[in-house]
């Protein structure tokens, strides 16, 4: 659970800068970040699994995902200095909660359901079926994969082409 909340304070502490970039059209940088996440995240599974198991591949991938963030910021303050974070926060800080709120409540809601639904299989029908539930909900992420890069792919063909 602890991991779990900390995965949520680092998706919403990075959202801004994500945003900030796809804003722009800078997806060399947004792709840069995510390769940093996935690269750094493989690395630390690779390192710490066999050593602690399932919670060491908890740590990395929260551990990866802050690596991303953490790259995000930096792309994000080299790359555009007059976002400093101050001089945002002030000026932006009511409409960024304003509009962003509701969106974040579906994304932790998202998140939540997205968490406890093999646990809930594992509880009413057994580990095994929880397992096979859990195998078989790979398939709908990795299409939701799927389709984000490909939106993202043709959304960055749209802006290049004006």
């Amino acid at each position: 659970m602890i991991l779990m909340g900390l995965e949520t304070a680092v998706i919403l502490a990075s959202a801004p800068m994500m945003a900030a970039l796809r804003g722009t059209g800078r997806f060399d940088l947004l792709a840069t970040s995510s390769v940093a996440t996935a690269v750094i995240g493989t690395i630390l599974l690779i390192a710490l699994t066999p050593r602690l198991g399932l919670v060491g591949a908890g740590i990395a991938v929260v551990m990866g995902r802050i690596a991303g963030a953490t790259a995000s910021f930096f792309l994000v303050r080299w790359t555009f200095p007059q976002f400093g974070a101050t001089a945002f926060a002030r000026r932006h800080l009511r409409g960024v909660i304003e509009f962003g709120l509701p969106l974040w409540a579906v994304a932790v809601g998202s998140a939540i359901g997205m968490a406890t639904d093999v646990p809930i299989v594992g509880a009413m029908f057994g580990a095994e079926a929880a397992g096979a539930y859990g195998i078989g909900a790979v398939v709908p992420s990795v299409v939701a994969g799927f389709l984000f890069v490909l939106v993202t792919a043709l959304l960055l063909r749209r802006l290049i082409s004006r």
